[in-house]
């Protein structure tokens, strides 16, 4: 997920709240071609870490 998801989503008529509220976030993300597929790992662990950052509105983006 970057700053241009939301915008595709957004194209894509989903709403980030709904798919939020259903769990459904694979399918979202297949929608605008945003899964990422790592192949087999060899691992049994899945930890995953995710960090959410809103950015100020006077702030520029890159």
């Amino acid at each position: 997920m970057d700053c241009d998801s939301l915008r595709e989503l957004e194209a894509a008529r989903l709403s980030v709240s709904e798919v939020l509220e259903n769990n459904d976030a694979y399918n979202a993300l297949k929608a605008i071609d945003g899964l990422i597929f790592t192949g087999p790992t060899g691992t049994n662990v899945n930890d995953v870490s995710v960090a959410l950052l809103r950015l100020p509105n006077n702030a520029k983006t890159i």
